[in-house]
C-alpha cells in the first residue's frame, strides 16, 4: 500500500504580494531625503563663499 501526499494548498493571492516592491519603496523613501540633504549641503558649500564675496561680508 502506497501513501500519496497532497501538496500544501497555495495561500490566497492577497497574502502573496511581492515583497520586492515594498523593499524598493522603503529604500527610495530613505534615499531621497538623504540625497536632498547632501545636495543642499553641496549647493550651500559652494554658494556661501560667493555670496559672502559679492555682498561684501566680513568675518567677525
Amino acid at each position: 500500500m502506497t501513501t500519496t501526499l497532497d501538496p500544501a494548498p497555495a495561500p490566497p493571492s492577497h497574502l502573496t504580494a511581492p515583497r520586492h516592491s515594498a523593499f524598493g519603496l522603503v529604500v527610495a523613501a530613505a534615499s531621497v531625503p538623504m540625497f536632498m540633504a547632501t545636495l543642499d549641503n553641496l549647493v550651500m558649500t559652494n554658494a556661501l563663499p560667493v555670496l559672502h564675496r559679492d555682498l561684501g561680508g566680513s568675518v567677525e
